[in-house]
C-alpha cells in the first residue's frame, strides 16, 4: 500500500484480501504462472518490478516467472539468503 507504484498486480494466498489489486492464489498451484498471466494480460500491465516474498521453502519456478515477467528489476525477500 505503501510503494510508491501507480498499478499493482498483488498475488497472496489469503483469502481475506479485497480490492480491484489483488488475487488470490497459491504459489504451488500448478496453474499459478497461467492464471496469473491471463491476469496480466487482462489488466494490461507492464511489470516493471517484480516483489516476491514466497514461503520459507522458496519458489522453485522462478525463472520461468522472470522469463514470462521480464521485470527491470526484482526484490527476492527471503529468510535463507542462499
Amino acid at each position: 500500500k505503501n510503494l510508491p507504484f501507480s498499478r499493482r498486480l498483488c498475488v497472496d494466498v489469503y483469502t481475506e484480501a479485497k480490492g480491484s489489486e489483488f488475487v488470490t492464489q497459491s504459489l504451488y498451484d500448478k496453474n499459478t504462472l497461467s492464471k496469473i498471466t491471463q491476469e496480466i494480460k487482462k489488466r494490461d500491465l507492464s511489470i516493471k518490478t517484480l516483489i516476491l516474498d514466497p514461503p520459507r521453502s522458496g519458489l522453485s519456478d522462478l525463472n520461468d516467472w522472470l522469463k514470462f515477467v521480464g521485470p527491470d528489476r526484482v526484490a527476492y525477500v527471503s529468510c535463507d539468503p542462499h
